[in-house]
């Protein structure tokens, strides 16, 4: 699924796509500009205002994201749009056809902020499970620290989740305010690794 930090990146890139603003492109005497019929697609495609991601940790062979819906099928188009984006991505690098997932996503339904708290530090904490680096076929663990991980959104909570297409803020609101909620996250990360009642779940 992710074999590369090209695969890594093009996921994310396809997450930040459509919930970030969409800009069309600024039209400048002289030059080509965007086809107005593919900014008018790209705009409609957009999901900025009906879904935000608030974490997540990409692994291997699968993925694990914390979404926030704001209308009632704001969720399901986002995953539509990502998976399906990908596996034409993927498709086309790899010259092959057909599906890649195995039937369809699992979703939890988050209740309350408090659990939403609770499923961030899971999701961060996955990276633990499998902290790898591929040298041809031979994988070898290369860290043993959630920090260490670039395929998560956890460094982006370190540093207070700022210029991010992630929203973190509504997470580390429940810390605490001022300065301290932007130390405290990883104090409540690190606190967490004895375990955790979505393991069973997610």
């Amino acid at each position: 699924m992710f074999g590369s930090d090209q695969d890594y990146n093009e996921f994310l890139s396809l997450c930040q796509r459509y919930v970030d603003e969409y800009h069309p492109e600024p039209v400048i005497p002289g030059f080509k500009s965007e086809r107005p019929y593919l900014a008018r697609r790209k705009q409609a495609m957009n999901l900025h205002g009906e879904v935000e991601v608030w974490a997540y940790c990409l692994m291997p062979n699968n993925f694990y994201l914390l979404v926030s819906q704001k209308t009632k099928t704001g969720m399901t188009k986002f995953m539509r749009r990502v998976l399906t984006g990908y596996v034409m991505y993927f498709n086309k690098k790899h010259k092959r056809r057909g599906g890649l997932w195995e039937g369809i996503y699992k979703a939890l339904r988050v209740e309350n902020m408090d659990q939403a708290l609770s499923v961030s530090r899971y999701i961060h904490l996955r990276s633990m499970a499998r902290t790898i680096r591929r040298f041809g076929p031979v994988e070898a663990i290369t860290s043993s620290r959630v920090e260490d991980y670039p395929h998560s959104s956890y460094k982006i909570y370190l540093n207070g989740g700022r210029d991010t297409w992630v929203n973190c803020l509504p997470i580390l609101k429940e810390l605490g305010e001022g300065e301290r909620k932007w130390r405290s996250y990883g104090e409540y990360v690190q606190d967490a690794r004895v375990e955790s009642k979505w393991s069973e779940l997610l």
